[in-house]
């Protein structure tokens, strides 16, 4: 299993720009992922995560390749001023 993290700043004028981007997105994606959301932080109110979980490498692999994740990623570039990328692997033991 595998957690994909995207944490971004986006800046306070783009941010319905980049909830309507994300919103657009999100409607084209197969439901591939076991799981998904967006957050807003409620102290530093122009971050935002995304954070997705995947039942295989190949799926997760899939989504990046696709022109909606190149959309995500474009947002929070454009949009805002950096972003974080981390994918984390779950292990059962």
């Amino acid at each position: 299993m595998y957690i994909l993290k995207i944490k971004g700043t986006v800046l306070k004028n783009k941010k319905m720009e980049f909830m309507q981007t994300l919103n657009f997105m999100f409607k084209q994606l197969p439901q591939k992922w076991s799981r998904s959301h967006i957050a807003n932080d409620i102290i530093q109110n122009d971050i935002y995560y995304f954070d997705s979980k995947w039942e295989s490498k190949e799926d997760l692999e899939e989504f990046m390749s696709n022109k909606n994740y190149k959309i995500m990623i474009g947002a929070f570039k454009v949009l805002g001023l950096n972003h974080e990328i981390t994918i984390d692997e779950i292990i059962d033991t």
